[in-house]
């Protein structure tokens, strides 16, 4: 086997061991693979520009936290206060002037996942819908999937900060946002409405399903719900799924 067939085949790996060869011609579009009918997503949020893991460490040298500064807390307060620095999540800042992107978000999430850790983790549930842009950022642990097939032992303090999910990885299922992963919107919002039963999960998926910024449709939407296995409390599931997609028709035809 020659060498550059063996390049070819290391680059078209789920989680390459080598870069692929070509760049994608388009920085404003992340690709969801064509599967089961589901479509490529594009992106217009500017923060998505910079898809390469040198800008999500751009970004992260402007993020703030007292470890990275090197003080107590008290001695942080001080510098967030003159600073005027904008609280995101568990104890990180940014300055006034970053604007908030979806680039900005999703590195401050990977700031809680360790190191080495990052290519076989991806962020899901709320965390996720958060770095889409979708409802507040987590005030508690944040949700990231780990593939089934290739466990993860977080540390014990990564415990703290994080909550991992036994998941299936499929191709179609994540963006690559900076060199991190974050599930898809279709993932997104079948999670929330899978998993999550807090009273405003579903309007995070009604905002996810309204949202320009991506071709998610309740028909398409419906039929994963549907189709998704090992789901418990299958018909409840069923029941908000069908009460959020016919609502988000109904709006999208003038007719709520």
């Amino acid at each position: 086997m020659s060498a550059h067939s063996i390049t070819q085949k290391l680059s078209a790996l789920p989680f390459p061991l080598l870069p692929p060869e070509q760049k994608s011609p388009s920085t404003l579009e992340y690709i969801a693979q064509a599967q089961e009918g589901f479509q490529s997503t594009a992106f217009t949020d500017p923060g998505l520009r910079h898809l390469e893991p040198r800008a999500a460490e751009e970004v992260r040298r402007l993020l703030f936290t007292a470890e990275s500064e090197g003080v107590s807390a008290a001695e942080f307060r001080e510098v967030v206060e003159f600073e005027a620095l904008v609280h995101l999540h568990h104890g990180i800042y940014s300055p006034p002037h970053v604007k908030d992107t979806a680039l900005l978000r999703a590195v401050s999430c990977g700031m809680l996942i360790p190191d080495g850790y990052h290519h076989r983790l991806r962020i899901s549930r709320r965390a996720a819908a958060w770095v889409l842009g979708f409802g507040q950022a987590p005030q508690g642990s944040i949700d990231v999937d780990y593939d089934r097939n290739n466990r993860v032992h977080l540390p014990p303090r990564a415990l703290q900060l994080c909550s991992p999910h036994q998941s299936t990885f499929k191709a179609y299922e994540a963006l690559s946002i900076g060199g991190l992963l974050v599930t898809s919107h279709l993932r997104t919002a079948l999670d929330l409405l899978i998993f999550d039963e807090e009273h405003d999960a579903v309007d995070l998926v009604r905002q996810i399903l309204l949202s320009p910024d991506n071709n998610l449709s309740p028909h398409l939407l419906m039929s994963h719900v549907q189709e998704a296995p090992f789901v418990r409390q299958r018909q409840a599931v069923l029941a908000r799924a069908k009460d959020v997609c016919t609502e988000v028709t109904l709006r999208k035809q003038g007719l709520w």
